[in-house]
């Protein structure tokens, strides 16, 4: 548990996303981020990356873009960010390259379908109000 407090400051800190409303409910968020880590213990990074992925891909089938939907994808991106960097910092090595922040936000920003701006507002609305909802969803599936 200290692991995952430890990280949720380190992430809150970085500022990589601004926020101050929810596109999504904690229970959707605990079910993401905890989707995330079962992934991880599946098959580490390469199976939370398709599981990420394939968010982006049913986010890309839409017929029109939708907010939520991101707001999805993006708690998927960021919740293997935190799973990464709180099991790189237990290893002693550095995250995997896919999950280190600045290439998860320009992954966002490229798979979002959205403007910069759209995007950015998705973040702003998900990501920093909700890094307590993300650890209460990985402590829930069993993250240490």
């Amino acid at each position: 548990m200290r692991k995952l407090i430890f990280c949720a400051a380190m992430l809150a800190a970085t500022n990589v996303f601004a926020a101050d409303a929810s596109l999504l409910s904690d229970r959707q968020i605990i079910k993401i981020s905890g989707d995330m880590f079962r992934s991880y213990l599946d098959g580490d990074v390469n199976q939370m990356f398709s599981y990420e992925s394939g968010c982006w891909k049913d986010a890309s089938k839409a017929r029109h873009i939708e907010k939520k939907k991101v707001a999805e994808c993006a708690i998927a991106a960021a919740s293997g960010m935190f799973i990464e960097a709180s099991y790189a910092r237990e290893q002693g090595r550095s995250p995997h390259p896919k999950y280190s922040p600045n290439i998860v936000r320009e992954r966002i920003l490229e798979s979002s379908g959205l403007s910069t701006e759209d995007t950015n507002a998705v973040l702003e609305s998900t990501f920093k109000p909700n890094v307590q909802v993300i650890v209460m969803g990985l402590s829930e599936a069993g993250m240490r």
